[in-house]
């Protein structure tokens, strides 16, 4: 039976921003994870981070055998899993301490009223978030995250939003495989050591022989 590698994806994602990257790894046995039933099984007020990630453990059936690939928030998620049962992860653009993201309003009741307000479904408000992208190399990628908010309902963003202003994991376990862009505009670099590579957020997609090799390299390291 091969080893499993689950692929967690950011705010607004799904399993798409990690279809480029998936053929490196067809000597494993890929499961896509899905945040949806997980976040209906939750209320607004009582969700956290370490309550959701229980919740994907036994959903999912998550193991201390297996590895989780995260993007982005995905990476956030995969961290904190792994404080429960101690499995092997990787950190792609992500972050440990919800600090790191970079935001165009701070407060979190702005954030979380607009998400209740399903402003993130609205075509005028994602239209004015992607002229910020415009003509960038990054802006299809941009683009297809934005319109897939769309997927997911207004409770669903509300409780990530909510998730996104959570306090920061602090951990004594070792400093897992982290891959930073230089570039990335909506992470900034982690404090703890990291690999780097160019193209910002969405490396994964755009610099996918480059992510693949880096984190194949890490997992020979421990396997």
């Amino acid at each position: 039976m091969p080893k499993k590698i689950y692929f967690l994806p950011g705010f607004g994602e799904d399993s798409f921003v990690f279809d480029n990257l998936k053929k490196y790894f067809l000597n494993y046995q890929i499961i896509d994870v899905n945040y949806r039933a997980s976040l209906d099984k939750i209320s607004f007020a009582t969700i956290d981070v370490r309550l959701l990630c229980q919740q994907l453990i036994l959903e999912y059936g998550i193991t201390k055998d297996d590895i989780l690939i995260g993007h982005s928030m995905g990476g956030y998620f995969s961290f904190v899993i792994r404080e429960t049962i101690l499995c092997q992860i990787v950190m792609l653009a992500s972050f440990s301490s919800p600090n790191k993201i970079v935001r165009l309003v701070r407060k979190q009741w702005v954030n979380v009223a607009m998400a209740k307000m399903s402003l993130l479904h609205k075509a005028f408000f994602q239209n004015f978030l992607l002229k910020a992208s415009k003509g960038k190399y990054f802006e299809q990628e941009i683009e297809k995250v934005i319109r897939n908010f769309s997927n997911f309902s207004t409770a669903q963003i509300s409780k990530m939003m909510k998730l996104s202003f959570g306090k920061p994991i602090q951990s004594v376990l070792e400093n897992p495989l982290r891959i930073h862009a230089k570039d990335d505009i909506i992470v900034r670099p982690p404090d703890e050591p990291y690999e780097l590579c160019s193209l910002g957020h969405f490396c994964l997609i755009l610099e996918t022989e480059v992510i693949a090799s880096i984190i194949l390299k890490g997992l020979q390291k421990v396997g």
